[in-house]
């Protein structure tokens, strides 16, 4: 099994090279129906290239999503 090993939130994490698409990687972590922020090798993706845009082994992705509450 290929695997991809990213640094995601500063921690490095190996995922299925199966999920090799943001979009992917968000529903891997569960964030997919979630409003979130993505930042790819420093760049700040659009929400519609997510699921066109491919990562690579050492890539490094922040990920930010909001949490209500008060």
């Amino acid at each position: 099994m290929d695997e991809l090993e990213l640094i995601i939130n500063g921690e490095k994490i190996r995922i299925s090279a199966d999920e090799s698409t943001v979009t992917a990687l968000l529903k891997h972590f569960n964030l997919h129906q979630k409003v979130v922020i993505v930042e790819l090798n420093d760049e700040i993706l659009t929400k519609e290239n997510l699921s066109e845009t491919l990562l690579s082994n050492g890539d490094k992705v922040e990920i930010v999503h909001f949490v209500g509450g008060g």
